[in-house]
C-alpha cells in the first residue's frame, strides 16, 4: 500500500504501510494507522484522532499526543479516565 495522508496540518506526509479497522481491545470501534516512519495513529469512526487508553498519536520520534473525539487533551486527563473506569469495574464485579 503506498498512500499518502495528512491528518493534521503541520504533519508532513507519511507513507501509510498498514491499517486495521474494527473493535479495539478498549471496547470501542477504532481505526489504527501505521506509517513508514514508525508513527502510529488511532481514529474513531468519524475520522477524528481518538483513543481512550493511551496516546492517539505516537510519532516515530517518541512524541505522544492524546486526543479524544478530535480534541487534543493532556495525558493526565486520559489517565484519570482510565483510573475511573478501573474503579467502576471493581465495584461492578468485573
Amino acid at each position: 500500500m503506498n498512500k499518502h495522508m495528512n491528518i493534521k496540518s503541520g504533519y508532513t506526509d507519511r507513507s501509510l504501510i498498514s491499517y486495521d479497522m474494527g473493535p479495539s481491545t478498549e471496547g470501542e470501534s477504532t481505526c489504527y494507522y501505521s506509517f513508514n516512519d514508525g508513527s502510529k495513529w488511532w481514529k474513531n469512526p468519524k475520522g477524528q484522532l481518538h483513543r481512550i487508553h493511551g496516546p492517539a498519536v505516537e510519532l516515530g520520534s517518541g512524541t505522544q499526543e492524546y486526543w479524544l473525539g478530535g480534541i487534543q487533551v493532556r495525558s493526565k486527563f486520559i489517565k484519570r479516565i482510565m483510573k475511573q473506569r478501573s474503579t467502576n469495574r471493581k465495584f461492578a464485579g468485573g
